[in-house]
């Protein structure tokens, strides 16, 4: 699948999120029932496999467990992707201080 470059340059959330689960090891399945557990997953301008990306990051602990919005077309930032891409390789920043995009740095320049 080929990222679409958005208005601003960065990609979706959906397409780093769905990169991120390709780094995890994680596919797409044919016959995966929507559990609808976020409430912007569906409709006519998301991809039909959104839902799906949505909850199997969430299962993986990639995306949020607690957010019930996906934000699936919003574009995301440097930092926001490459703490997603951080947690597609387990490696889970401390980011409970509202300063989590200086935690995260901090972490990648830890290891």
């Amino acid at each position: 699948m080929m990222l679409a470059k958005n208005r601003t340059g960065f990609a979706t959330r959906l397409e780093t999120v769905l990169l991120a689960l390709k780094v995890h090891g994680r596919s797409l399945v044919a016959d995966y029932t929507c559990l609808k557990i976020h409430t912007d997953t569906s409709g006519k301008l998301v991809p039909n496999y959104t839902c799906q990306v949505a909850e199997t990051a969430r299962d993986e602990k990639i995306i949020s467990q607690t957010n019930k919005q996906f934000d699936p077309l919003k574009s995301v930032s440097r930092i926001e992707a490459f703490s997603i891409m951080m947690k597609s390789i387990c490696v889970m920043p401390e980011t409970t201080s509202r300063d989590w995009q200086t935690e995260v740095i901090k972490k990648a320049m830890e290891l």
